[in-house]
């Protein structure tokens, strides 16, 4: 039997007219290698894998902190 999914869902408190959106943590991590790996640095680059790494860090401490150290 596979490994169960992890998902997260994330809300804007702020804003809940915007609903809740459900995010898939392993590939939000396989997209964040792939886009880290680009090697191209850019703004809009780095501002994008900024807000996804800051997305996991919320939606997963504690895996990110066994990753981190």
């Amino acid at each position: 039997m596979g490994k169960p999914k992890r998902i997260a869902s994330l809300m804007n408190c702020d804003r809940s007219e915007y609903g809740v959106i459900s995010v898939d943590l392993d590939l939000l991590s396989r997209q964040i290698t792939w886009l880290a790996g680009l090697g191209i640095s850019s703004p809009e680059r780095d501002g994008i894998l900024n807000l996804l790494e800051g997305i996991q860090d919320l939606a997963d401490p504690i895996e990110e902190n066994a990753l981190n150290g």
